[in-house]
């Protein structure tokens, strides 16, 4: 019975892998029509123009740009960023643009040229048939994660697809210097591409030079300053490669959910998504097989970022897909080199390619978060020069960003715009949170809250409601309230937190 079983799942493995192949091999001798490849290339880049055009940017894109253009130097720059573990491209590239542009423009002007360049790599530069180019354009990973969200992973994601598709030698190497001042894990793929580069004949002392100086900017941008805190504690190690194993699911069928609901960044239920992690890395490793590098590139990617996740920061989702990406430009290199695609590996571009219809279809349904209508509510009804207080600290990060102001900072006795990790409230539990909302209205009388809890049922401070907005597809509602209504309004103001921050209004050059 079991043996019966077995010859039944083989049979149906062969019978999808033989549909598989011959719908591909109809579609692309479709595509070789020119004229239905430019269709179906410029449908692909109009949706992503599309989705970049309606994109809501959420808490960590407002960050990168407030603290990009509200350092008042390039000096001050670098110093903030000692506190955020992020090397300075994505911000330099930022404030540039901020330059130029109105700041509400600068994010999605900045993720129209990463995301543009990267669809237009793929779709014409790659040794992929067309079918399965658009399919990896309109994957989840490109499409969106990579495509959409406006932050530094796009940005080194466009440079590691340049890298696979350059063919000048400067420019490899120009590129690998490039991509530790991304992020710590472009770091690491910086050095699979100085590995790929030895084995392809095209390495090169002057440029390993110049990847060295770029590596060493980037640890001397991140190298953290003594009173910075970190944002998330790092679990005990068994805890945190049992997470990390979780989290791979998404990575094999890229959808993300919490509770029951749809939501970004999440993980499938913990028994699939266990289960589809597991599968991830067997099939990775299975496609990587036939090319030994590929294999312990692969495999050596995957345990730095499991050592990563479990000793020094616990990386989420939307950082893992780095994986997956790696695994398609490996393919994209066997193809390269002679290699073929094997039908399995369709079959899951079509998957991934299902996953970025989906999220798009979500994304024109639902905005990604509700910063701009909580803007607009305050705005509306003149409440932007009040005394605000957020909770969490960063919700304040985009909302006061739009409004251009500060909000106050619970503990820490002064107003932010962006965040500096310098302090985290640590309230373990329900009274100390209310104890400290309770001594800002000693200090303060009536004042006004931003935060992502309904909390009026938990705290003895009075709280009255005025606005509440449900999530977003990032998953984060937002409330506001008047705390201690029957005080009056005083006159002082909190003060002003280190460092010194300049308006966003004041960083264009065009004002």
């Amino acid at each position: 019975m079991y043996a019966t079983a077995i010859n039944q799942l083989e049979l149906l493995v062969r019978r999808c892998a033989d549909l598989t192949e011959r719908a591909f091999g109809q579609i692309n001798l479709g595509l070789q029509n020119q004229k239905r490849w430019l269709v179906a290339a410029g449908t692909l880049l109009l949706l992503q123009v599309l989705l970049v055009g309606t994109h809501v940017a959420w808490m960590d894109e407002w960050q990168a740009l407030q603290i990009a253009l509200q350092s008042p130097t390039l000096p001050a720059l670098f110093a903030n960023l000692r506190y955020e573990g992020h090397p300075a491209l994505w911000y330099l590239l930022l404030r540039l643009l901020g330059l130029l542009l109105p700041y509400m423009w600068v994010l999605a002007v900045a993720q129209f040229m990463v995301a543009l360049a990267m669809q237009a790599t793929i779709l014409f530069a790659s040794p992929f048939q067309r079918f399965e180019r658009l399919l990896i354009g309109g994957s989840y990973f490109i499409l969106f994660e990579f495509g959409t969200l406006s932050r530094g992973m796009g940005l080194g994601a466009f440079l590691t697809v340049a890298f696979f598709a350059a063919h000048w030698r400067a420019l490899t190497w120009l590129i690998l210097a490039l991509l530790p001042n991304v992020d710590a894990l472009f770091g690491m793929i910086s050095i699979v591409g100085i590995l790929i580069t030895k084995k392809d004949g095209r390495f090169s002392w002057l440029g390993a030079g110049l990847w060295a100086l770029g590596s060493l900017f980037a640890a001397w941008t991140v190298f953290p300053a003594a009173d910075v805190k970190p944002t998330l504690e790092v679990p005990v190690p068994f805890t945190g490669l049992v997470h990390s194993i979780v989290s791979f699911g998404p990575l094999f069928i890229p959808l993300h959910t919490y509770a029951g609901h749809l939501k970004w960044g999440g993980i499938l239920p913990w028994n699939l998504s266990i289960g589809s992690g597991l599968i991830f890395l067997a099939f990775a490793f299975h496609q990587t097989r036939k090319t030994r590098l590929h294999l312990l590139l692969l495999a050596g990617f995957i345990v730095a970022v499991l050592l990563f996740r479990v000793f020094i920061y616990p990386l989420s989702v939307r950082h893992l897909a780095l994986i997956p990406l790696l695994l398609i430009l490996l393919k994209w290199r066997e193809l390269r080199i002679g290699g073929t695609l094997e039908p399995l590996f369709r079959m899951w571009l079509l998957v991934i390619a299902l996953a970025g219809a989906a999220v798009s279809a979500i994304s024109f349904q639902r905005p990604f978060d509700r910063i701009p209508e909580v803007a607009d509510y305050i705005a509306n009804n003149g409440l932007q020069d009040k005394h605000w207080v957020s909770y969490p600290d960063s919700m304040a990060a985009g909302v006061f960003g739009i409004l251009d102001r500060e909000a106050h900072t619970l503990g820490k006795g002064c107003t932010q715009s962006f965040l500096r990790w310098d302090y985290r409230n640590d309230y373990q539990e329900l009274n100390e949170l209310d104890a400290a909302f309770k001594q800002v209205s000693r200090d303060y009388g009536r004042y006004y809250l931003v935060t992502s809890y309904a909390l009026e049922r938990h705290m003895t401070v009075p709280l009255q409601r005025i606005a509440h907005f449900s999530a977003g597809y990032d998953g984060r509602p937002y409330y506001l309230y008047i705390v201690a209504p029957q005080l009056r309004e005083s006159n002082r103001q909190p003060p002003k937190c280190e460092p010194v921050r300049i308006h966003l209004s004041e960083a264009t050059l065009l004002r």
